[in-house]
């Protein structure tokens, strides 16, 4: 008896000192999914077909995670998902690397979450302390994590000072990262995913997809009481934001076709949704 209660005690023992060595400095990636609690109290709502949805999600991020650590293997990426949460924790390799490694990844995953699943993802992304297990996850890098996505309101992923360092300073990446409207440093999509990357089939797909979007939770109704005034000019916002970050990708593409075609006489295909914000601020208009 007692030789099985020390050896209890040995497992214990290797399993602390296994978690142990993850409460360091990781690279950490939280998000959610933008709406999902209003889903379940939608008239339509199919819960049977959005459980499909988030186990389609969930298994995409799971093959991402697996297939940019297989890529570089120095790096290694843990992930856990509770509800719509997704928590991605990066370690090994240098820095640079971590962050190069997340954002490609996360980047490829945001697209695929919108064209296969007509899903809109917010979040942040930190460095810091934390433990990630089978069990729990546990940390004050995630509690920070947590707190600025909060801060997010739009479908980005803010990133903290703290993702930045002397090895890895921020004026390194300025192709990636860019300061928003409210001067918060956000993940530049269309730098990471780069046009020529993503074709124009896809990028059809998107604008199908987030014109759907539009048209079902981007603008106003007829009539509102009073109370639902704000909490629908906070999801107008929103989608308003959808669609000019999609308009600048769109541009972005157009010029890099242009420059690329610059011998040859070039009509560029216009990629973009065209809102009409005299009506309604979110109506759409001339879409083809």
């Amino acid at each position: 008896m007692s030789d099985l209660i020390d050896k209890v005690k040995e497992d214990k023992d290797d399993k602390e000192d296994k978690q142990t060595t993850k409460d360091n400095e990781s690279l950490i990636l939280y998000f959610d999914i933008l709406g999902y609690k209003q889903k379940f109290d939608e008239d339509d709502f199919d819960q049977a077909e959005f459980l499909r949805t988030i186990e389609g999600c969930v298994e995409s991020a799971k093959l991402k995670a697996e297939r940019y650590s297989i890529n570089n293997s120095n790096i290694k990426m843990t992930m856990k998902v509770f509800s719509d949460n997704f928590i991605f924790v990066c370690d090994g390799g240098t820095d640079t690397e971590q962050l190069i490694y997340m954002w490609f990844m996360f980047s490829d995953l945001q697209t695929e979450l919108l064209m296969n699943y007509y899903l809109l993802v917010r979040g942040a992304m930190v460095r810091g302390n934390i433990v990630i297990n089978d069990d729990f996850v546990f940390g004050k890098g995630l509690i920070h994590a947590i707190e600025l996505e909060g801060k997010a309101e739009y479908p980005r992923i803010i990133l903290d000072d703290s993702v930045f360092n002397n090895k890895s300073p921020l004026a390194t990446y300025t192709s990636y990262v860019y300061k928003d409207f409210d001067g918060k440093n956000i993940l530049h999509h269309e730098a990471v995913m780069k046009p020529d990357i993503i074709n124009r089939h896809e990028l059809y797909r998107i604008r199908d997809n987030i014109t759907e979007l539009l048209e079902k939770h981007g603008k106003y109704k007829d009539s509102l009481a009073d109370k639902q005034v704000v909490e629908t000019e906070k999801t107008v916002r929103k989608y308003l934001y959808v669609v000019e970050s999609f308009n600048d990708f769109c541009n972005h593409a157009n010029k890099l076709e242009s420059s690329m075609k610059k011998n040859i006489k070039f009509e560029p295909i216009s990629y973009d949704l065209v809102l009409n914000k005299k009506y309604m601020r979110a109506e759409i208009a001339n879409i083809k």
